[in-house]
């Protein structure tokens, strides 16, 4: 995994399809929103690469844009939160795995007004990995090591400042899976 302005990229995404497809889950949608400024189009390739190595085709793994547009490569665009819990019923969706995770909560709160079992008719997992919110401790969420950010970034620019002809460096860090309420089989 390489970082990008702070965010993970396409291999943790496709780990954590393998994750929720392991727990039965067949039909997994990526719901990005289309007012995050910055885009990270890595984990949508990451994702759409993943559906091909679990045998599943773009009807079962899907990206849906949440809000008024999307860009041209998205295979939906909702919306809002209820168009997207139509449509995800329509589809048959048992996961969805939201790109903000405030966003999550936003449709986690939808779907229980609706009449929808979270986890048990569909599990949410978050990405934005900030359980200091309120609002998503209790979401399933992908653990971004930021500390640990924070400190391998201190020790590149050290070793960079010492020995400036092994630039560039690079360094590697893995995400975890943090468990909640929003996963189920």
């Amino acid at each position: 995994m390489q970082w990008g302005h702070g965010f993970v990229e396409a291999g943790e995404v496709a780990d954590l399809r393998c994750d929720l497809v392991g727990r039965g889950h067949r039909r997994i949608a990526l719901v990005q929103s289309a007012h995050v400024h910055e885009s990270v189009p890595g984990r949508r390739a990451g994702f759409r690469a993943s559906r091909g190595r679990l045998g599943l085709g773009e009807d079962e793994a899907p990206v849906v844009i949440l809000g008024a547009d999307g860009p041209p490569d998205a295979d939906a665009v909702a919306p809002d939160v209820p168009a997207l819990l139509r449509w995800a019923v329509r589809q048959g969706s048992t996961a969805l795995v939201v790109e903000v995770s405030t966003d999550a909560a936003e449709i986690r709160t939808a779907a229980v007004a609706a009449g929808l079992d979270v986890p048990g008719d569909l599990a949410l997992v978050g990405l934005s990995g900030g359980p200091e919110q309120p609002r998503v401790s209790d979401l399933t969420e992908l653990h971004i090591p930021r500390r640990e950010m924070g400190q391998e970034a201190v020790r590149l620019l050290l070793r960079l400042l010492a020995a400036p002809q092994d630039a560039p460096l690079r360094s590697t860090l893995v995400c975890g899976l943090r468990t909640a309420a929003t996963l189920g089989p």
